[in-house]
This record gives C-alpha cells, sequence and structure tokens, in this order.
C-alpha cells in the first residue's frame, strides 16, 4: 500500500510511459474519491479484507456505469500496482 504515496507523488516505478503513468494516477484519483479518501495514506490504516471489499464495491460500481471490461481492468490494474 506504501506504494500508493508514490503514485500520487508522481513517481511510478516500472510505468516508463508517461500516458499509462497518467492515465493511473487519474484511476487512482477516481478510487480515492470513490472511498472518499482524500489521501492515499489513509488507506494504509485499513486492514487488507476492507480494502479487498472496497475494491470489490468500486468494481460492480464501474459494472453499474456501463463501463466496458477494458476500461475496468485499466482501472483495476492502477489499483493493482500498489
Amino acid at each position: 500500500m506504501v506504494y500508493w504515496i508514490r503514485v500520487l507523488q508522481g513517481s511510478m516505478p516500472g510505468i516508463r510511459a508517461e500516458k499509462t503513468a497518467k492515465s493511473y494516477t487519474q484511476y487512482l484519483n477516481y478510487f480515492l474519491g470513490f472511498v472518499k479518501i482524500k489521501e492515499a495514506g489513509g488507506l494504509l490504516q485499513l486492514k487488507d479484507t476492507v480494502i479487498n471489499e472496497i475494491v470489490e464495491d468500486w468494481v460492480l460500481y464501474l459494472k453499474s456505469k456501463g463501463l466496458r471490461k477494458s476500461t475496468i481492468r485499466g482501472q483495476l490494474l492502477s489499483c493493482l500496482w500498489l
């Protein structure tokens, strides 16, 4: 989860393409907005099981908005970098 802090500060090791880094940062911001957490550090205080439930809820929310699987996958991958 510490990776989120690095991502939001603009440091994304392993991601070389600037466009990918921007997309992942945008998706992470969407996710943080969904969970109503202003800073990624707030997620560090949650248990892994709670985080998993939040991510599952987020995916269901994205599906309910009619997003394509490829779009949802991209947004989910941004979280898996953590």
